[in-house]
């Protein structure tokens, strides 16, 4: 499957983060620059890319939930929150067991306010044991880069989903 450079730019652009390490779908950290060939090849479904979202300053250009199960309510409510406080999300298919919500941003986040403002939203909403990324609020000895998430969009896996549970191909977020 051949992905147009505009559509690798465009994802590459959404999932910035850590420029000096990758996560691979086996666990491991790859301690390499991360290129547009990286993001063109999972987005092609050649090889799966996890991203750190945790820069040394303690911001992020993306934060996610990670919904470990298949009950689609809860990353629906999830987005209806942020939507409410007039922050874009979106909704994908996780690897295997349920959902990622992803909010995007220009301007980056500071990790510890996004972590915060997400914490309160799933406490509200009564959805706990639901992950959130980046995970620290901060780099540190014991966690030098964060940790990483596997990318959507992995070939025809993973994708983006509406409101109506229906896939949605990344070149329509474009949009």
């Amino acid at each position: 499957m051949e992905v147009a450079q505009e559509t690798v730019d465009f994802f590459a652009h959404l999932f910035r983060g850590r420029t000096d390490v990758w996560g691979s779908v086996e666990g491991r950290c790859n301690k390499e620059p991360v290129t547009l060939e990286h993001y063109r090849h999972h987005l092609e479904g050649i090889t799966s890319l996890g991203i750190y979202p945790l820069l040394d300053d303690g911001t992020c250009y993306f934060a996610a939930c990670d919904i470990d199960e298949k009950d689609f309510a809860k990353p629906l409510a999830i987005r209806q929150e942020l939507a409410e406080l007039r922050l874009p999300s979106y909704i994908t298919e996780s690897k295997h067991k349920g959902f990622h919500v992803y909010l995007f941003a220009e301007i980056p986040f500071k990790a510890s306010e996004i972590r915060r403002l997400l914490s309160s939203i799933l406490d509200k909403l009564g959805i706990p044991k639901t992950e959130l990324f980046p995970k620290q609020d901060m780099v540190d000895e014991r966690t030098p880069y964060g940790n990483y998430i596997n990318l959507p969009c992995f070939g025809y896996t993973r994708q983006f989903i509406t409101t109506k549970l229906k896939t949605m191909p990344i070149t329509e977020i474009m949009e």
